[in-house]
């Protein structure tokens, strides 16, 4: 389901972006036209801008089609509208707070405690017993 909200997410930002390419490529066709009146411009480069044009146009549709899809799909797992679902954001952590708050780092740094207090115990009742055999 999160692929679905990610994919409906870059179609939106691909649809906003394909729309300004469609500007762009009717603006060109103007400047073609306006060249072409000056007789600066051949009939062949007006009719590539109109093929230009015309294939974003398509691209376009394709991409408002690709999104309905990706709606659709992600209607068969819930019943709400991908503007309405949350994805959530995971942020980086610095190493810092990862080593701070990391539970098997906490568990084992508490193992070497306590195999250092056991060591210490150990040399001490040892100590203690050499003492007691000496006197």
């Amino acid at each position: 389901m999160i692929n679905y909200l990610l994919e409906i997410s870059i179609l939106n930002l691909q649809i906003e972006q394909s729309e300004y390419k469609l500007q762009n490529k009717e603006i060109e066709l103007i400047i073609k036209k306006i060249q072409y009146e000056a007789g600066s411009l051949d009939i062949i480069d007006l009719n590539n801008a109109i093929i230009s044009k015309n294939t974003q146009f398509k691209e376009n549709i394709s991409l408002k089609n690709s999104l309905k899809d990706k709606e659709y799909e992600l209607s068969k797992y819930t019943n709400l509208k991908y503007q309405e679902i949350e994805i959530i954001d995971f942020k980086n952590i610095s190493k810092e707070e990862f080593l701070a708050n990391n539970l098997e780092l906490s568990q084992e740094n508490s193992k070497i405690k306590m195999l250092d207090t056991s060591y210490k115990k150990q040399k001490l009742s040892i100590y203690q017993s050499l003492v007691y055999l000496l006197v």
